[in-house]
């Protein structure tokens, strides 16, 4: 009876302690926000950029530990996948590399880490470079994440397998992250008569793919806000590290504005949320924002055939307004921007009209007097000179391979007629562009690059090239200009005069 008791009282303890432990894995799973938090606490710790182990996490998942049921995710993938980041070995590998099973079906945070030390391993792998080969930056990570899940050819993109497990993880990136990364180039590799996926290219230089991580700043940290893709270009400076109510938008922060980071990263409550916040402080004001609306520099606009800063105060071509609206933006010390108006009737710049361009800052063309127009290849072109005509001549097309073929409009610009020129080379000049190609003339006897003119407000010296006197130009001549050095105003066939300011000489550009 005694022992039959105790037999009863062992069953029963069995039960209860099973159904126990049942419970507990249940109450185990922690909230989006907490998951997040190790996540990228354990990235940093691994050097890792937390966007990707997130993305990985959300891949492998949903970033999920427990089944509803509250027994650990296991084999998603019918490989022995173990908890939220599919940990993957054989007994023998994890015995040798002292590696606890049961924690990596309960320990959230082990499992997690584990997760990144494998793909921390994946990125001494044979596998190809990008760039500089930059643990920092996000798309460098391309093929180490492919090796998490298996250098198989079953990851090879193709027409037929466009998604396959690393651009499913960069697509997280992309749409959860909202980080505009563009789509990875076309991947070189073969396979031997075994079926294992060699690759035949093993470098990749891809301008685009240079994106730092946000989300390992810290206090004291310097940065800029980006272009946002989601609300019109500005950025929303929140009252509190989440998107959803009762968070507020405190003001909207245009592009390329000066960010101070005061404290952070936080991380927000919404699943679909795998950017991170920061408190920051920007155009006086303090609040949170978005890690994805952070960048690490202001990237510099170029103007083509002119180098910055240039080495005399004189405009150095047009913007050239396509549409209507574009916001005029005066400088602050603080280095943002202000949105002004340029008078009731004015307030933006309009479609057709030609601002005088005398340099860039950041992101933004300075149109004189501190006043900016921010880039935009849609809203806008940069005029840089005129092509004079000289003798008759055709308007050409230019395709993207290099063919060249009569313009289909047949047009022949007559002596006199002069055109906007927006870049040039050895054998052309740019003058437009459609779908199709670019608008181009031959650079030859017919044309000539113009760069502005000069009208004398009182009788001046125009010089030969060896210096000596050539004639005198008379106030109020108008002269082209075909380049400038310094002082030396070119006015063609060599000759030159000299621009001591304004007072003396009236230079514009076209």
């Amino acid at each position: 009876m005694r022992n039959l008791s105790l037999s009863v009282l062992l069953i029963v303890t069995l039960i209860f302690s099973t159904n126990l432990s049942t419970a507990n894995a249940a109450e185990t799973e922690l909230s989006f926000k907490e998951k997040k938090e190790l996540i990228t606490k354990i990235a940093l710790e691994e050097n890792i950029p937390p966007e990707v182990l997130k993305a990985i996490a959300m891949a492998e998942t949903g970033m999920m530990q427990y089944e509803a049921n509250g027994e650990p995710v296991m084999n998603k993938n019918n490989d022995g996948g173990i908890g939220m980041m599919q940990v993957t070995m054989s007994e023998e590998e994890m015995e040798a590399q002292g590696i606890d099973e049961n924690r990596l079906k309960y320990d959230t945070a082990y499992n997690i880490k584990q997760g990144a030390k494998i793909l921390s391993s994946k990125w001494n792998y044979d596998i190809p470079t990008i760039n500089d080969r930059d643990r920092s930056k996000i798309e460098h990570w391309y093929f180490a994440v492919w090796a998490y899940n298996g250098l198989s050819i079953r990851n090879l993109p193709s027409e037929t397998n466009p998604v396959p497990y690393q651009e499913k993880v960069f697509n997280y990136i992309r749409n959860w992250g909202n980080i505009p990364i563009t789509p990875a180039p076309k991947i070189e590799a073969s396979t031997t008569s075994n079926g294992t996926l060699i690759f035949t290219k093993k470098h990749y230089s891809i301008k685009e793919w240079d994106t730092s991580s946000m989300q390992s700043l810290k206090s004291g940290d310097i940065v800029y806000t980006s272009y946002s893709t989601l609300v019109n270009g500005v950025s929303n400076l929140r009252d509190i590290p989440d998107t959803l109510s009762p968070s507020k938008v405190i003001s909207t922060v245009l592009p390329y504005s000066r960010v101070k980071i005061i404290s952070g990263p936080y991380e927000s409550g919404v699943k679909a949320n795998l950017f991170s916040f920061y408190k920051v402080s920007v155009n006086g004001k303090e609040g949170y924002l978005e890690s994805s609306n952070l960048q690490s520099s202001i990237p510099t606009v170029t103007v083509p055939h002119t180098e910055f800063p240039t080495n005399h105060n004189q405009p150095v071509g047009r913007v050239v307004i396509k549409t209507n609206n574009v916001p005029f933006l005066k400088s602050n010390e603080d280095g943002t921007f202000t949105v002004l108006k340029r008078s009731n009737s004015n307030p933006n710049f309009n479609r057709g009209e030609m601002i005088r361009l005398y340099g860039v800052m950041g992101d933004y063309f300075h149109v004189g007097g501190g006043y900016y127009i921010k880039n935009s290849e849609t809203d806008m072109n940069i005029m840089i000179g005129r092509a004079y005509i000289e003798k008759p001549t055709k308007l050409y097309r230019l395709t993207s391979d290099n063919k060249l073929s009569e313009h289909p409009s047949q047009i022949t610009y007559k002596t006199g007629e002069y055109l906007r020129v927006y870049d040039y080379d050895d054998r052309y000049l740019y003058v437009g562009s459609d779908k199709t190609g670019k608008h181009v003339l031959k650079r030859d006897a017919a044309v000539k690059l113009v760069k502005g003119f000069i009208t004398p407000k009182k009788d001046i010296t125009m010089y030969k090239p060896n210096g000596t006197v050539h004639k005198t130009l008379k106030a109020g001549q108008r002269v082209w200009v075909y380049g400038i050095d310094g002082r030396h105003l070119d006015v063609g066939g060599g000759y030159y005069v000299f621009y001591d300011n304004s007072g003396v000489v009236n230079y514009s550009s076209l």
